[in-house]
């Protein structure tokens, strides 16, 4: 995490979820002066990794979630039914990465961690949106692409 932070200089985050909260269980910041520093534990609909640990859930799971804490509502303002939720965690599946707007003008793209085909944790990066032009959003994909990928790979053992 840190060489992806030394790479992209943006913030990174190592997450899980914790009943309806992402929790960050390990963080590195960045350089600049204008920082996103994301806030420990927070609503999993309202966070790129969050919404990651969502989408590799299994159907079950995802149901059972749902019952137990809600749709998002307005905390994901694209999603108006389960339906629809589950439309977009598909796509985040499928893209094996999911890209978060804040309305705090921050930016979270985040991508999952596997050990053994099991998803363990999501990996993310978060950076005020006047930062997210698009070169750094190339080099941003690609870096935390290829870092979740040596994560991947480095557990396998």
């Amino acid at each position: 995490m840190k060489e992806l932070v030394v790479k992209i200089n943006e913030s990174c985050i190592l997450a899980s979820l914790k009943d309806n909260n992402r929790i960050t269980l390990y963080q590195v910041t960045n350089t600049h002066e204008l920082q996103a520093n994301p806030r420990q534990e927070k609503n999993a609909y309202l966070t790129a990794t969050g919404r990651v640990l969502l989408a590799f859930k299994n159907q079950k799971e995802q149901e059972k979630f749902i019952q137990e804490y809600g749709l998002p509502g307005e905390m994901w303002p694209e999603v108006k039914s389960k339906h629809d939720l589950m439309i977009e965690l598909n796509k985040i599946k499928e893209k094996q990465i999911a890209i978060h707007h804040a309305d705090s003008d921050i930016i979270g793209l985040a991508v999952p961690i596997f050990k053994i085909d099991k998803l363990i944790a999501s990996l993310g990066v978060y950076l005020p949106e006047t930062r997210f032009n698009y070169k750094k959003q190339e080099l941003i994909f690609s870096e935390l692409k290829n870092t979740a990928k040596y994560v991947n790979k480095k557990l396998e053992k």
